[in-house]
């Protein structure tokens, strides 16, 4: 046999090889919807704000009225890999600050800070729900 057959021969078993070895891999449980994650929204606005998800995705207490420069803590049960909340103008919830995106398989914490400019969204550690 030739050392060119050889070589050819060699990187097809190496390749079965690592790809046998790769999808030998344990199989990752599916979640359990809904999954629950805490969403810490920081008011940095001069007006109230609301947070709304949006589709099967419930806020619980949710955050209502959240005056200026405050923040608040809500739990969110996401249906999906990935939850949409939409930040509103509290005395006008036809006005929207800003919206963002949450992913309960990447993290189960999440801080959104709103402002004028809009609504930054970012894995955080679990916020705490106060009494």
């Amino acid at each position: 046999m030739r050392i060119g057959a050889l070589r050819t021969r060699l990187r097809r078993v190496v390749c079965i090889t690592v790809l046998l070895s790769a999808c030998h891999q344990q199989p990752t449980t599916a979640p359990s919807w809904p999954v629950e994650m805490q969403l810490l929204l920081v008011n940095t606005t001069t007006d109230a704000v609301v947070v709304r998800a949006e589709g099967d995705e419930s806020l619980y207490p949710g955050i209502a009225h959240l005056p200026p420069n405050d923040s608040a803590c809500t739990t969110v049960s996401g249906f999906a890999d990935s939850v949409p909340v939409e930040v509103h103008l509290f005395a006008n919830p036809n006005i929207i600050y800003g919206s963002g995106w949450l992913y309960p398989l990447r993290s189960l914490g999440w801080h959104a800070v709103v402002s004028t400019g809009g609504v930054v969204v970012a894995r955080s550690t679990a916020c705490s729900l106060s009494p």
